[in-house]
């Protein structure tokens, strides 16, 4: 089954000339996202949520991974054009730009944050309100900050 939103392809794709040095950051973000897009769907059974209020959940956190990804690989691009610079200067070979232990902690704690708001925004949106007492424990209950 696949639960992807309806967005245009080049929304989510990487062009194909991009170089192997964002390929593991972007690899370690589709990972997080396709496990957060499963743990959404389980906390909507889990809450009894009907399809539309489940399925705009995963639109709303699609779209918004899509965003945070474009920002990212932007930022590691930009990061790997200014030590290309610098080693052009002292000759040195340019070394694949890697996010440290810390920052994909971070990230994947933002983006358990986010899941659980676009689960409790699409529960308003579609006039199935949840407490957001409940949405909060659900998602502590099922990892969602915590991706392994």
């Amino acid at each position: 089954m696949d639960l992807r939103a309806p967005l245009p392809s080049e929304h989510c794709t990487v062009s194909s000339n991009d170089d192997d040095n964002t390929s593991s950051t972007l690899v370690f973000l589709e990972q997080s996202m396709k496990y957060l897009l499963c743990r959404i769907y389980l906390a909507s059974q889990m809450m009894e949520l009907g399809s539309e209020s489940r399925f705009t959940s995963i639109v709303l956190f699609r779209r918004y991974a899509c965003h945070f990804e474009r920002v990212i690989q932007q930022n590691y691009c930009q990061q790997q054009t200014l030590q290309q610079e610098q080693n052009q200067k002292g000759g040195k070979r340019v070394h694949d730009i890697q996010p440290s232990p810390q920052e994909m902690k971070q990230i994947k704690c933002h983006l358990g944050r986010i899941a659980a708001a676009c689960l409790f925004l699409g529960c308003k949106a579609e006039e199935e309100p949840r407490r957001i007492r409940d949405v909060i424990n659900l998602s502590s209950l099922l990892d969602f900050e915590d991706l392994g």
